[in-house]
Formats: C-alpha cells, sequence, structure tokens
C-alpha cells in the first residue's frame, strides 16, 4: 500500500501559484491585528511611532519575501520564510511591549490568581509548588525553561533534514499561527506572572530569585532582562509552542526529533509553573491553543492556500 503524498504546493490543475502563502498571510494578518489595536488606542501608546515603525516595517518586509519566492518551488520558499520568521517573530514579541500594557488598562493578575486558587478548592497551586522548591531542581528547571527557545529550531531543522517541502512549511505554519496566537492572548489577558507578583497576591519571596545551584539565577536574570514585555502570561506560548512542536515531529515521522523533545517539553511544562513565571490557568489555555491548532491549522492552510483536495500526510 502506497502512503498519502505530501500537500500540494501549488492550486491543482497547473494554475500559477498565490502570491501569498499561507505563512505570509498569518505573518500579514497579525501585524495587522497589532497596526489596528494601535490606532485605535494611538492615544493611551506613550510610544506609538515605535509599534507603526516596527509592524509596519514587519509588512512591507513580508510582502517583499513573499514576491522573491513567488514561483519558485522544492525547499527555497520554506527555507527563506523560515529564516525570515526567525528573524521577525521574537522582534515582533518584544514590540508588544509598546502596545500590550497599554492598548488594555484592564490587567487580570487578580483573576487568573483567583481561577487557580478556585480550581485547588482554596490552596493557590503556586504556593503549593513553592513546598518542594530544592536548588538542584531549580537548577535543572530553569536550564530547562531557557531550552524553550530552542525547541522550534529543532522542529524545523527536522523539517529540513526531511528535504520535504510541505512537512516543512505546514510545521512552519503551525508553529507561527499557534505563537501569533499566544500574542493575541496577551491582548484579551494582559497579565505578569507570579514571579513578579504585582498585587502582592504571593508571599513576598516569589519576587525574589529562587535558590539554584550554578547558574540559575543568572538565567533568570537574563531571560527577565531580555523579554521586555512582561503582561505575557495568558495563555502559556511555552505550553502551547512546545507541545505543537513535539506533536508535529510525531506527525511528520520525525521520530528523533520527537524523543529528542519528548522529556524537555514535559519538564518544560511543569517548569511554567514551579518558576512562578505562569499561573496553572496559563498552561491549561496553553494546551487548548496547541491543541486548536493542531485540530484546525491543516484546514485552514488548506483554505488560505486555495486547495480543494486533502492535505494530505
Amino acid at each position: 500500500m502506497t502512503t498519502s503524498s505530501p500537500a500540494p504546493l501549488a492550486p491543482p490543475g497547473g494554475a500559477r501559484a498565490p502570491w501569498l502563502h499561507p505563512v505570509d498571510k498569518v505573518h500579514l494578518g497579525f501585524y495587522g491585528f497589532v497596526l489596528l489595536v494601535t490606532v485605535l488606542r494611538v492615544g493611551a501608546l506613550p510610544e506609538a511611532w515605535k509599534s507603526f515603525a516596527w509592524y509596519g516595517g514587519a509588512t512591507v518586509a513580508t510582502l517583499v519575501v513573499a514576491a522573491a519566492v513567488r514561483g519558485k518551488t522544492g525547499m527555497t520558499p520554506g527555507l527563506v520564510r523560515a529564516a525570515f520568521t526567525i528573524g521577525v517573530a521574537p522582534f515582533s514579541f518584544l514590540m508588544l511591549a509598546f502596545v500590550v500594557p497599554y492598548a488594555n488598562p484592564w490587567h487580570q493578575e487578580r483573576l487568573l490568581y483567583d481561577v487557580d486558587t478556585w480550581a485547588f478548592l482554596g490552596r493557590n497551586p503556586n504556593v503549593m509548588l513553592d513546598g518542594m522548591a530544592t536548588p538542584w531542581l531549580t537548577e535543572l528547571l530553569q536550564a530547562v525553561y531557557a531550552f524553550y527557545y530552542a525547541i522550534p529550531l529543532v522542529m524545523l531543522v527536522a523539517m529540513v533534514l526531511r528535504r520535504t517541502a510541505g512537512g516543512l512549511e505546514r510545521g512552519l505554519f503551525d508553529v507561527l499561527l499557534c505563537l501569533y496566537g499566544s500574542y493575541v492572548g496577551y491582548f484579551l489577558v494582559p497579565a505578569t506572572g507570579p514571579n513578579i507578583n504585582k498585587l502582592g497576591l504571593y508571599p513576598a519571596h516569589f519576587a525574589s530569585p529562587m535558590e539554584g545551584l550554578w547558574f540559575a539565577e543568572e538565567l533568570r536574570a537574563s531571560i527577565f532582562a531580555a523579554e521586555w514585555i512582561k503582561q505575557d502570561c495568558w495563555p502559556s506560548g511555552h505550553t502551547a509552542l512546545s507541545f505543537v512542536c513535539l506533536v508535529i515531529a510525531r506527525r511528520e515521522g520525525v521520530r528523533w526529533a520527537y524523543w529528542t523533545l519528548l522529556v524537555p517539553v514535559i519538564l518544560l511544562i511543569f517548569s511554567t509553573m514551579y518558576l512562578r513565571y505562569h499561573y496553572v490557568v496559563d498552561v491549561v489555555c496553553g494546551f487548548l491553543l496547541a491543541f486548536a491548532v493542531l485540530r484546525w491549522g491543516r484546514p485552514l492552510e488548506a483554505r488560505l492556500r486555495g486547495d480543494t483536495g486533502p492535505t494530505g500526510s
């Protein structure tokens, strides 16, 4: 029995491929969303020009990249789009610091705290996890938490090594949809984490570094300084994206990537709560986002591509 073929990379019947790939459309959709919010809330943003400059410039850059690879086949378009995404997505995250805190003034730290406490019958789970904190576990989990930034790279490298253009483009689309989906969530429920303890809902020491063995405190400080936006809890992008990458590796049959990522992803998701970066409800909603991307990502990609047939494996 023959296996199903990869998703078609161009419309059937020999028609010329659309100028904008589904990945391009996800970029443009997110940039358009942020620019619209910036326009609507321009009076509340102290440095609105930064949002206009970055997201406007990223919009133009996306169109330029799309034009540059139009009509090309094979791995080249996917590689170019992957490189472009790796370059712009982190800055698109950082620049949210100039929009999210001001666009929605109703920050929700208390809501997330109350949901967690209610779900655990009056006991807050972050406080409960604090009781098991030990230097060796903190050291391990802080290192795993920092590994998050490499997880999508491992998945994309696995797709490149397979030399399957369809797999690379499907994986990139799902990663980007998940990533930008979590960013939109920051606008809906802006909140800082328990580690910042903005409203004093947790014990005072929650805002202090957790004791590790060697480099945990330095890693924590570096990550805190590097991430300009602090209202980035809901939903947990760490949970959503790492889980999506794990499932993509399994779906695409890249066993070495799946087994390489399995334990780090499990520990990473736990670390988000143990290290006080996230509320438990953030993690639950991160899983819901991941499930939505994995369930509806391929049909959405096919619709954006203009395919009418099955998406293949």
